[in-house]
């Protein structure tokens, strides 16, 4: 499975790291400036209606009504947040260990023998699909199955 990884970097490891870097983590954070500006107007908005309501413009019924929608919707919009920032976080992991072994593979020759300790920096499972074949799951995110 290594050296398949190291033969084929250019077709498989380097498109894959590259799309990574420009697409996923970008994508994330523009979803969270735009939650972000969603937070900041819900909040300006209540502060508005709070303004109105000390003024004896609308009454505590209203009042109470639409703060409590704006909170919950600022509350929910963090929550948001909080699943994008994890999500991002995961997704800077699995473009840390693509790029290490982007590294290994453009930096080693073929592999002529089991090497433990690289087998477990790079593949984090192994499901059985069938007794001749298997599937190794990557530590970047990468499945690759593999006959025996």
């Amino acid at each position: 499975m290594m050296n398949k990884l190291i033969f084929g970097r250019e077709l498989i490891l380097k498109p894959l790291y590259e799309s990574l870097k420009k697409q996923s983590v970008n994508r994330k954070l523009q979803k969270i400036e735009e939650l972000q500006n969603q937070i900041s107007e819900t909040a300006r908005q209540r502060d508005t209606i709070t303004k109105m309501f000390t003024q004896g413009i609308i009454d505590a019924a209203v009042y109470n009504q639409q703060n409590f929608g704006s909170l919950s919707e600022i509350a929910r919009l963090e929550t948001e947040i909080g699943y994008l920032q994890a999500d991002t976080s995961d997704d800077m992991t699995r473009i840390k260990k693509l790029s290490e072994l982007l590294h290994f593979a453009e930096n080693s020759g073929m592999l002529t023998e089991f090497d433990d300790t690289l087998f477990v920096q790079t593949v984090s499972s192994i499901t059985v699909l069938t007794r001749h074949e298997l599937e190794f799951h990557l530590r970047c995110g990468l499945s690759l199955r593999e006959k025996v």
